[in-house]
């Protein structure tokens, strides 16, 4: 069910311990729900004039300190343009003394910086994990074409090379008096973090990269922890045919390595000088791209106290097919099953857990959070959609036209919507390219008027 509208391309949604969710839209603001649902008019946070926005880039994340209500801390990652080309940056911004609803931005203490390659593969999660380290994770930093337009999966082998950040996870220690810390691969400088004992590799400058605490990922969007068992959840976007999601169990100590690009999923991909199989953690459940599936979007084990039947199940989706999927007897015996079906969000680009437990989706567009709801529930004529402009958010319709009046599928309209039959035709037809749900003729006629009044 839609909770909050009106945000531009959100890409993550967390909690600081309280009952307010805040938002991270890709273009560089962080902006803040109420307890009471509504969406503040003023940013968090505003680093809009420092961060570099792409299809894959921007703000991409944010985490708050475990002790956020003493200390105020607050960490983002994203692209930020370096001498070097563009840069992965993970920053640290303190709350305004004066104000619980904003981030001070002068406050900024950057953490971690590494070079990128190129556009593509991110990744891009930032999550404290229940040993109170901080945990990051990047792609292998390539944008390459499909196999059968002549590309190929890692062309730099970046996720088996320890030597650099990228297709890594990265665990942090960032409790430290500022610069008493030691980096290994990051061009900061800043010293702001300590390495932990386990991590994969803790030998100073040289060799592997001490920041990694596993490797082997082509673009880990998003990950979380299972707020009850500390286990880590993790889904990487596959290539050409699997996504995959991954399970870590808590306390498990940095060494892993997921596979890419010697596997894709449980598949072999590119072999050529990969160590022995069982060097590798191999998924608890991935999945081809078959029914229009193409890129997995991670999420969380439910641990709220609306729906006991979903509880200890990993919720997760997919950026083309969007149904909302659990996994069910994780990690031993593991069954996906479709508990939201396809179309009732569109665009799901992260998942994000309140204070309680609940689980929301992002939908990038239109810019709306969805609560994760039953069946029961969206079937209640109570909660269902009725104006046209709750149809249109509902429907998932913001891209079955464009604000200048030009189509984003087919052909444009002819001048800016004057042609209402023209309007509810392209509305009809464009839906199921979307994975939007379709609606009746009745329904197409409200989201109609509404375009033709509002845009």
């Amino acid at each position: 069910m839609p909770y909050v509208t009106g945000l531009q391309q959100p890409v993550a949604l967390v909690n600081a311990g309280d009952q307010r969710l805040f938002v991270a839209e890709q273009g560089g603001r962080i902006r803040v729900i109420d307890p009471d649902g509504q969406l503040l008019p003023q940013p968090f946070l505003d680093i809009s004039d420092q961060v570099v926005v792409g299809s894959e880039e921007g703000l991409l994340s944010l985490a708050f300190h475990p002790d956020f209500a003493s200390n105020g801390y607050v960490f983002v990652y994203y692209i930020v343009a370096g001498v070097d080309g563009n840069r992965s940056r993970i920053a640290r911004y303190t709350v305004d003394a004066g104000d619980p609803n904003r981030a001070d931005p002068a406050s900024e203490t950057v953490i971690l910086e590494f070079a990128q390659p190129d556009v593509g593969h991110k990744g891009g999660t930032l999550a404290f994990g229940p040993d109170g380290l901080l945990y990051s994770s990047f792609g292998d930093g390539h944008t390459v074409p499909f196999p059968e337009e002549g590309g190929e999966g890692d062309p730099l082998d970046s996720a088996q090379n320890d030597s650099q950040l990228l297709g890594k996870l990265v665990r942090l220690d960032v409790d430290i008096a500022p610069g008493s810390g030691a980096g290994d691969c990051d061009l900061s400088g800043n010293n702001h973090y300590r390495i932990p004992a386990d991590n994969a590799y803790n030998d100073g400058p040289g060799g592997g990269c001490d920041e990694i605490y596993a490797s082997g990922l082509r673009n880990p969007w998003r990950f979380s922890f299972d707020t009850v068992t500390g286990d880590l959840w993790l889904g990487d976007v596959g290539y050409a045919e699997r996504e995959e999601i991954n399970f870590v169990p808590a306390d498990t100590p940095g060494g892993l390595n997921f596979g890419w690009r010697c596997y894709e999923g449980s598949q072999a991909y590119n072999l050529d000088s990969c160590p022995a199989s069982d060097t590798f953690t191999f998924p608890v459940h991935d999945y081809g791209h078959d029914a229009g599936k193409c890129s997995v979007t991670g999420g969380y084990v439910y641990r709220g106290s609306r729906y006991p039947d979903l509880v200890g199940h990993y919720l997760f989706s997919d950026w083309c097919h969007t149904a909302v999927s659990a996994l069910q007897g994780a990690p031993d015996a593991v069954e996906a099953v479709e508990i939201v079906p396809p179309g009732a969000v569109t665009y799901p680009t992260a998942f994000g857990e309140d204070v309680d437990g609940e689980l929301y989706v992002v939908s990038l567009i239109p810019g709306t959070i969805f609560r994760v709801v039953t069946a029961d529930e969206a079937d209640d004529t109570d909660n269902q959609p009725t104006t046209g402009e709750e149809l249109y958010l509902a429907k998932g319709c913001a891209g079955c036209h464009g604000s200048d009046g030009s189509g984003i599928i087919g052909p444009p309209l002819t001048g800016p919507y004057a042609d209402r039959t023209a309007l509810v035709e392209r509305i009809d037809t464009t839906m199921p390219f979307l994975n939007a749900v379709a609606c009746t003729d009745d329904c197409l006629e409200l989201i109609a008027d509404y375009i033709l009044a509002t845009f």
